[in-house]
């Protein structure tokens, strides 16, 4: 895909509470975000939200972010 085709691609739209950020994947990283993608039932993610997903899971768990289902704080 080159830049010119990625400009017609829909996006999520900002809400003014987002930041939006590029990110470029290495040819490994990638193979595996769309292995995983493929095994998903249909509706399949898109790697937008599979990323976002991963961030959502992995930040709580190393302390940085609060679990939602932790009104207590404990983590």
């Amino acid at each position: 895909m080159t830049i010119a085709d990625s400009r017609n691609l829909q996006v999520r739209p900002l809400n003014g509470l987002s930041k939006a950020i590029g990110l470029l994947l290495y040819p490994k990283l990638n193979a595996c975000l769309e292995a995983w993608i493929a095994d998903q039932p249909e509706p399949k993610p898109s790697r937008p939200e599979v990323i976002r997903h991963a961030r959502t899971d992995w930040l709580p768990g190393q302390g940085y972010v609060r679990h939602r289902e932790d009104p207590e704080g404990a983590n």
